[in-house]
């Protein structure tokens, strides 16, 4: 799962893809490493799938306050430790995070776009994305962990973290071995398949002493969403959805966390999703209703390229604008 600076908040320079071997001391060595500049700083990057795991590394060097888009295409355990620095994150869903060097959480993910709020500094952060079949093999036995298994089991699951614990020596010595390892092919595999769930019991271990309780997200006001309505009924729909967040915050005056969780409940869904069935749906009708070129629609519907619109439509309808037109006209 990889982060992406918010195009209204961060303008991108150039992204580079650097194969292993690299130099990067601070990455899994036998992982390839993406890497994101800008005006921002920049943002390295790593992912590794294994038989029981899916790994990701990201090592943050900021210059300056930043928005990160975090797209799940489908709900997740995490298991996250921070390997060096502090950065305190405000998730959209989440609420605070807080990175500190030498201690890990866990937390449940649901499925959709998610935003993440980090100021300037430097963190190094590793993401273990844990199997549900994996966390209860290693609950299994420990009672205390039972309200985890509840949470994660759950039909109606909502969103909740573990709070920080502290890595300890065997902690570190086991996220040295899966991120240090050189092996390659299935044994690689299995070696860290093995790893991983020590490193997870290791984690279990330590929740026990602190006997954790998963932290629910924040409820929906009702006004906060009245407030939502009467602003894109003033702006109108498109133009609304089309404003950046914080200045969306801004207007409105609902503290950030409460307005995505608004936002969520208004929609059903990602607000990113919504926007593109909105953007769709007013360029099919003036597709029918005009006779505006694509390039024309494509601009009065918020897209900078007709391709773009050109290419979403297709996914959306089966056609291009262009076969569209041409059908409906007949």
């Amino acid at each position: 799962m990889f982060f992406t600076p918010s195009p209204k908040t961060a303008e991108i320079t150039t992204v580079e893809h650097i194969p292993c071997p690299h130099p990067y001391h601070r990455m899994i060595k036998m992982a390839d490493v993406s890497i994101i500049s800008g005006g921002f700083g920049r943002i390295l990057q790593q992912s590794e799938k294994g038989a029981q795991y899916l790994l990701t590394k990201h090592c943050f060097e900021l210059d300056q306050p930043i928005e990160l888009h975090v797209p799940a295409t489908q709900p997740g355990i995490v298991l996250t430790y921070t390997l060096e620095g502090h950065l305190d994150m405000e998730h959209s869903l989440l609420g605070l995070l807080q990175h500190q060097c030498d201690t890990g959480f866990l937390y449940y993910l649901p499925a959709g776009d998610h935003y993440l709020q980090v100021p300037p500094g430097a963190c190094t952060v590793l993401k273990l994305h844990i199997n549900l079949d994996l966390l209860q093999l290693v609950c299994h036995g420990h009672p205390e962990m039972d309200g985890i298994l509840e949470y994660a089991q759950g039909a109606d699951i909502t969103d909740w973290t573990i709070r920080n614990v502290k890595s300890n020596k065997k902690t570190k010595n086991l996220i040295n071995k899966i991120t240090q390892s050189t092996k390659r092919g299935g044994s690689r595999i299995l070696h860290l398949d093995q790893r991983i769930q020590e490193l997870l019991i290791e984690y279990v271990e330590a929740c026990k002493k602190k006997a954790p309780k998963p932290r629910r997200g924040y409820k929906v006001y009702e006004d906060h969403k009245m407030k939502l309505r009467h602003t894109a009924d003033s702006m109108g729909e498109l133009a609304f959805l089309m404003l950046p967040l914080k200045e969306l915050q801004c207007r409105t005056g609902i503290p950030f966390r409460n307005l995505i969780v608004a936002l969520r409940d208004l929609y059903k869904k990602g607000r990113k999703e919504y926007r593109t069935e909105v953007q769709l749906r007013k360029a099919r009708e003036l597709l029918l209703t005009t006779d505006k070129s694509i390039q024309q629609i494509a601009h009065e519907v918020h897209y900078e390229e007709s391709s773009s619109l050109s290419r979403a439509f297709r996914n959306q309808f089966g056609c291009t604008p262009e076969q569209y037109r041409q059908q409906k006209s007949l």
